[in-house]
């Protein structure tokens, strides 16, 4: 029986384990130094219970046997690699970190809990910053991002490296000089000047995705977020739930358990598709192809069967709405040849207003009875907003599909695109990168835009190498529609790069007014292991961009946005003799109310209340 969990997922950081002696009964050497200087960021609140509750060395030798057992990753295997890698890593953090107590350090915690970086760059102290090191993580399971930054610093030359948390220490702790003192703005200027902006943006926020502005900086709570749940990795929903399903596993019992981003991915973007229209766009992917299950019918056929739910809320969290979407399809047996090597998908498609939201996307698998969950935040554009860029997106070689209803998920301009992923994307090695963005700027009729020139501008470069590459494009203005959108593409050769994690910025200028934007994902450059992808699309978006279900989805968004006009712009026509509900006249008063126009949500109100039940 083999677990395709990370190994990560089982690690933890906290404090709390050294003082669990004080509260529970003395345990005889060397389970003692066990359970505390070997286990105590591995071993959840619950076993740690139990352990403390044994009366005999014969009981805690068992517990222990089987405390490994449950997280090899091959139970039945005399060679436990999960242990393996467990002991290499505290003998390095001893090693590396601090000499013989470098495991309890804070480099050394982290580094047991989730292992190897993806990346690390190191910093000496300067005339004006203390010394600092920036480690990258990508995928590491157990319920948190899919990428982030961990930063270290030194409080003094005499004093081990810390643990940095945006929020709680703030940039300015990263000064050694008196210039920045209660002033997260200079100490920004300064750590921008010293090592560049994207370390600036790292001290702000953790996530490399969440917006950040280095001339106003507001440390990111979302980042103590993540280094919370690092802290009390063992104890996170994740690791218990996976953890019960290794041992239901183990004892031949069959479990329905919530799986994490070690197994799926989302990719998200939002786009303007018209003067007062836009869209979310996902994508639900796995990772490899065995994670996802088909059963075989009794006529030789073989079907999936998936419940999907998507989750939208607002900037208060509070769901704005919800829908679902039952995914069912048969295939022969040729067929199945075919997608067996393949990774498997969902896209999806949500009608929005501008704002900011939080997407949360449930895949039910009916045959195996797995869940699998994601959430991502989105922010989606205004309609009149300068000069902006959507989420970078990489899609295949696959022909575009033409989409004359502009309906289809990552349709974009009538044109249907093939998506692969956003963030912490795989590609396969020598493949080409094609990526694509939607481009913003103010609407404007094309013809008296035409002759003016945007500067696009490519980076991809790796954390800690000098190694990048370059390419600089130019855009005929007259190219946006009369909304003001362009949908931008671009092939990049791999074939000189090696295998590993790198970072694309795509950043636009106008030399008119020097008025730019960027955004910037992660991809890693991967070998055999970098699976195509073939997907399923489900139908929350039908046929048409302005249905009636679309317009009222759409002004539920703007009224959690708190933008009257917008909402009763959408819902208005909502409220027309032929097409009300009782759903969209409420809804409609709602707005109406927010306007200030009592007297029109009184007459919402009263015809609401008029309609035939079944209505």
């Amino acid at each position: 029986m083999r677990f395709q969990a990370a190994l990560a997922l089982f690690f933890v950081l906290s404090a709390a384990p050294f003082a669990w002696a004080a509260k529970h009964p003395p345990v005889p050497e060397p389970y003692k130094h066990w359970l505390t200087e070997e286990v105590p960021y591995l071993i959840t609140d619950d076993e740690k219970n139990l352990f403390f509750s044994l009366t005999t060395n014969e009981a805690r030798d068992r517990f222990i046997d089987d405390f490994w057992k449950v997280r090899s990753s091959d139970p039945d295997s005399p060679v436990n690699t999960f242990r393996e890698e467990y002991y290499r890593r505290i003998a390095y953090a001893d090693a590396k970190f601090g000499g013989q107590n470098g495991w309890a350090s804070d480099r050394g915690m982290v580094y047991i809990t989730l292992g190897e970086p993806k990346q690390r760059r190191e910093y000496p102290n300067t005339k004006y910053l203390r010394e600092m090191e920036i480690w990258f993580y990508q995928s590491p399971g157990g319920g948190l991002p899919s990428y982030f930054y961990v930063v270290f610093y030194k409080p003094s030359g005499a004093e081990d490296y810390k643990l940095y948390s945006p929020y709680l220490d703030k940039p300015e702790k990263l000064i050694a000089s008196t210039n920045a003192i209660n002033n997260e703005k200079e100490a920004v200027k300064i750590i921008d000047s010293d090592l560049g902006p994207e370390v600036a943006r790292t001290v702000i926020s953790l996530l490399p995705t969440e917006p950040v502005d280095t001339k106003n900086p507001e440390p990111s709570l979302q980042s103590d977020i993540i280094l919370s749940r690092i802290r009390d990795y063992r104890n996170t929903p994740e690791n218990r739930a996976e953890l019960a399903l290794r041992r239901s596993q183990i004892e031949g019992v069959s479990h329905r358990i919530l799986l994490d981003d070690q197994f799926a991915d989302l990719a998200a973007i939002a786009t303007r598709d018209s003067p007062d229209l836009a869209s979310i766009h996902y994508l639900f992917r796995f990772w490899q192809p065995r994670d996802f299950a088909l059963a075989q019918q009794s006529d030789g056929r073989y079907y999936y069967s998936l419940h999907l739910e998507t989750e939208l809320s607002g900037p208060d969290s509070k769901l704005i709405y919800k829908d679902t979407q039952q995914l069912q399809h048969i295939f022969t047996g040729q067929q199945v040849g075919q997608i067996r090597d393949k990774s498997f998908g969902v896209e999806n498609r949500l009608p929005a207003a501008p704002g900011k939201y939080q997407l949360r996307v449930t895949l039910t698998n009916d045959l195996s009875h797995q869940v699998f969950s994601q959430t991502r935040a989105v922010v989606v554009p205004g309609f009149a907003t300068g000069l902006g860029l959507s989420r970078i997106w990489f899609a295949s070689a696959q022909p575009p599909l033409p989409d004359p209803d502009h309906a289809f998920p990552f349709s974009i301009s009538g044109t249907k695109i093939w998506p692969v992923g956003s963030d912490n994307t795989a590609i396969p090695s020598a493949a080409p990168l094609r990526f694509l963005v939607q481009i913003w700027q103010p609407p404007a009729e094309p013809v008296a835009e035409a002759g003016k020139k945007l500067q696009v501008d490519t980076l991809i470069g790796r954390l800690g190498s000098p190694d990048r590459q370059t390419a600089t494009d130019s855009i005929d203005r007259g190219s946006f529609d009369v909304s003001g959108n362009l949908l931008y593409g671009k092939d990049l050769s791999t074939v000189s790069m090696a295998p590993g994690s790198y970072r694309l910025v795509v950043k636009i200028t106008d030399p008119e007014t020097q008025q730019s934007t960027a955004e910037a994902v992660n991809f890693t450059l991967r070998g055999p292991d970098a699976f195509p992808l073939w997907t399923a699309r489900a139908n929350s978006f039908g046929k048409h961009p302005d249905s009636v279900l679309n317009l009222y989805r759409s002004g539920l968004c703007a009224l959690a946005q708190g933008d009257s006009a917008l909402a009763i712009r959408y819902l208005k026509p909502l409220g027309e003799s032929g097409v009300e509900t009782h759903d969209a006249l409420d809804a409609l008063s709602r707005a109406y109310r927010m306007a200030g126009q009592t007297d029109l949500a009184l007459a919402a109100e009263k015809r609401r209340d008029t309609l035939p039940a079944q209505r």
